[in-house]
C-alpha cells in the first residue's frame, strides 16, 4: 500500500504541474518588440518616416502608434512585418511605440521614443526622386542601382549603424551617415577612407572607383563621371555591423 500511495503522490504531483505548465503557457505572452529606427531623438525623412524594430519570435502581428508633441495619435495601425512607413509633415517631436502579438496575447509596450521629421533638401528644390536605397552596413559596398549621368544626383541619407555585434560599450547609440568624431585611420588604417569620420557613410563612382565621403547628405555633380553609384561605410571589417542606413536619390530637372 505504501509504494500505491507513493506512486499516487508522484502522478499527482506531476499532474500539477502539468496543469501549472499549462496555465503559464496560456498567461504567457510575447516580449516587447526591442525598436531600431530611428534611433531616440534622430531624425526621420518627409513625407515617410521609415520605422523598425527587431523581430518578436512567434508574433504573428504587431500595433503600432505614433503621436504628435501633444499626445495626438497621427498614426494607428497593424502590420506583420517588424517595420512600417509613417507619412508625417516635417516637424516633431513625434512619439512611437509598437505591440506584439503571437497565439497567447499581446506583448507589453516596447516603450515610447521620439524623433523628427525633417525635409529632404532636394524635395525642397524640387528634384525628382529616383529610389529608395537600403544599406547593409555588413557589406562592404551596396550597388545602388542608380548611374550618375548627365544630370546632377541629390542623395540624402538618415539611419544608424553599430561597429560590433553587440553594440559597443563606447558607441551606445552607433553612428548616423555624418558617422563618428573621429577619423577612421588612427585605429582604422585599412578602412576604404582612413581620411573620413570612422562608420561615415561613403559613395564611389563605378566597382573601382575611389570612395569619397557621402554622410547625410550630398549634391554629385555630372562633373564627377558617368558610372553606377556604390554606397558603403567607412570601416574595414564589415562583417560584424549592425544597424542600417537609409538613402534617398534625387536627380536635378
Amino acid at each position: 500500500m505504501i509504494g500505491i500511495r507513493r506512486a499516487g503522490s508522484a502522478g499527482l504531483a506531476a499532474g500539477l504541474l502539468f496543469l501549472l505548465g499549462g496555465i503559464q503557457a496560456a498567461l504567457a505572452t510575447p516580449s516587447a518588440p526591442a525598436l531600431l529606427w530611428p534611433v531616440d531623438g534622430d531624425p526621420a525623412v518627409a513625407p515617410s518616416a521609415d520605422l523598425a524594430w527587431q523581430p518578436v519570435a512567434g508574433a504573428l502581428e504587431y500595433y503600432i502608434r505614433v503621436y504628435d508633441w501633444t499626445g495626438k495619435p497621427v498614426m494607428v495601425g497593424r502590420t506583420p512585418a517588424a517595420a512600417a512607413a509613417a507619412a508625417l509633415r516635417a516637424g516633431g517631436p513625434y512619439y512611437w511605440h509598437v505591440w506584439a502579438r503571437d497565439a497567447s496575447g499581446w506583448s507589453a509596450s516596447s516603450g515610447l521614443r521620439r524623433f523628427a521629421v525633417v525635409l529632404c533638401p532636394f524635395t525642397a528644390r524640387g528634384w525628382r526622386f529616383v529610389k529608395h536605397v537600403v544599406v547593409d552596413p555588413k557589406s562592404p559596398w551596396t550597388d545602388t542601382g542608380v548611374d550618375l549621368g548627365s544630370s546632377n544626383l541629390g542623395l540624402f541619407a538618415w539611419g544608424r549603424t553599430q561597429p560590433t555585434t553587440p553594440p559597443h560599450q563606447a558607441y551606445p547609440s552607433g553612428f548616423g551617415p555624418d558617422g563618428a568624431e573621429f577619423p577612421a585611420g588612427p585605429n582604422r588604417p585599412l578602412a576604404p577612407l582612413p581620411s573620413a569620420p570612422f562608420m561615415g557613410l561613403l559613395v564611389r563612382i563605378g566597382d573601382r572607383g575611389e570612395p569619397f565621403f557621402l554622410g547625410r547628405s550630398r549634391n554629385l555633380s555630372s562633373e564627377l563621371g558617368a558610372g553606377r553609384l556604390f554606397l558603403g561605410v567607412n570601416d574595414d571589417a564589415c562583417e560584424d555591423n549592425q544597424g542600417t542606413l537609409y538613402v534617398d536619390i534625387y536627380r536635378q530637372p
